[in-house]
C-alpha cells in the first residue's frame, strides 16, 4: 500500500508591483523557496506573463505581482511563506493561505493552527474555516491591506475543484498511465488546445499537468490509489469558460464527491452552474473585497447538467 496525501496546501502572496517584478528574482529564488517547502522544481513552461513550475509535489505559478504555490504530500509550504516574508519584507500587499484537511493528518509536520501562530509572529491575520458541517474543511488566513494596492482584487478569480474516490475507468487509467491515454481520458476538456502545457508522470504512479495562455493557467494533479483517491484542478479562466472544463472533468473522472471552491471579488454571479445534490454550501466575505463560495457535492455525479 502506497499512501500519499494529495490535499493541498496553497499560498497567495500579492505585492507591490511597483517596487519588484517577482518574475525579475530568477529561477534561484524560487529554487530556495521550493526547497524550503521540502519539494523542488522538476520543469518550467512561460508565456509573456506568467512562469509556470512543475513541482515534485504539486505547482508553483509567478506573475509580475503575485505568485501561487500549491503543494501537497509532506510539505512544509509554511516554510516556503515565511521564506518569502523574510526575503521580500517591503513589498506585500496581501497574503492568503489554505489548507484543505488531510486524509492522514498524523503524516503532517503542523496543524494549520500552528501554521498560523508562525506567520502571526510576521503579519497580523485573520482565520476562516469553510465546509464545517461534515468535516470536509478548508482553513484560510488572510493579511491584507499591509500596502495601499487597490486594483489587485479587480476581476480576479480562481476556480478550484477538488474530487474524491475517482470512478473504475479512471483509476485505471492513473494507475496505468501513459500520457496517450490520460490525454485520451481527458480530451474533451479541451485543455491541451487551448494551453501550452507541461506534465510529468510519477513513479509508480501520480500525474501533474500545468498549463499557461497569457496571463491564464490551470493545473491537474491526481493520486489515484484507491486508499488515498483524489484529483485537484485549479484555474484563474472566467466561470464561464471554466464551466464546460469543470463538466468535462466530473464526466470523465466520475468522483463519488467533489468540491467547488471559487475565490473572487464578487459575492453573486460567479457560481458555476452545477445540478444538486448540494450537500453543503456556504459563502465567506473576507476582509479585503474577495469572496469565497464553498459547496460540496454528493455521490451522484449524474445528475449534474452535462
Amino acid at each position: 500500500m502506497v499512501l500519499f496525501e494529495g490535499s493541498e496546501k496553497k499560498l497567495e502572496i500579492i505585492i507591490d508591483a511597483k517596487k519588484v517584478d517577482l518574475r525579475r528574482l530568477g529561477v534561484s529564488f524560487w529554487q530556495r523557496m521550493v526547497e524550503t517547502s521540502g519539494a523542488k522544481i522538476l520543469s518550467t513552461i512561460s508565456s509573456p506573463f506568467c512562469q509556470a513550475y512543475l513541482l515534485s509535489e504539486s505547482s508553483l505559478f509567478v506573475w509580475r505581482d503575485r505568485c501561487t504555490m500549491i503543494t501537497c504530500g509532506q510539505t512544509k509550504l509554511i516554510d516556503a511563506a515565511l521564506f518569502f516574508l523574510q526575503q521580500c519584507p517591503h513589498s506585500i500587499a496581501a497574503l492568503f493561505y489554505q489548507r484543505k484537511n488531510e486524509l492522514f493528518p498524523n503524516m503532517q509536520h503542523s496543524t494549520f493552527q500552528d501554521d498560523v501562530e508562525r506567520l502571526n509572529t510576521i503579519l497580523d491575520g485573520t482565520t476562516y474555516r469553510l465546509g464545517e458541517q461534515f468535516f470536509n474543511n478548508i482553513f484560510y488566513y488572510e493579511s491584507s491591506d499591509i500596502i495601499e494596492n487597490i486594483s489587485y482584487a479587480e476581476n480576479d478569480s480562481t476556480i478550484e475543484l477538488l474530487m474524491y474516490d475517482l470512478g473504475k475507468e479512471a483509476t485505471s487509467t492513473f494507475i496505468n498511465q501513459t500520457p496517450k491515454n490520460i490525454r485520451g481520458l481527458l480530451s474533451k476538456t479541451g485543455l491541451w488546445d487551448k494551453f501550452d502545457t507541461d506534465e510529468f508522470l510519477f513513479e509508480p504512479f501520480g500525474y501533474s499537468i500545468n498549463g499557461v495562455r497569457n496571463h491564464l493557467y490551470f493545473t491537474i494533479h491526481v493520486t489515484p490509489q484507491q486508499e488515498c483517491s483524489y484529483t485537484s484542478f485549479e484555474t484563474n479562466l472566467p466561470p464561464s469558460e471554466a464551466q464546460p472544463i469543470v463538466h468535462e472533468l466530473i464526466r470523465a473522472l466520475k468522483p463519488k464527491s467533489f468540491d467547488t471552491v471559487i475565490f473572487c471579488d464578487q459575492q453573486q454571479d460567479q457560481q458555476l452552474i452545477l445540478t444538486p445534490p448540494i450537500i453543503e454550501q456556504s459563502i465567506q466575505k473576507l476582509a479585503t473585497t474577495y469572496y469565497v463560495h464553498f459547496t460540496h457535492y454528493g455521490d451522484n455525479y449524474e445528475r449534474l447538467v452535462l
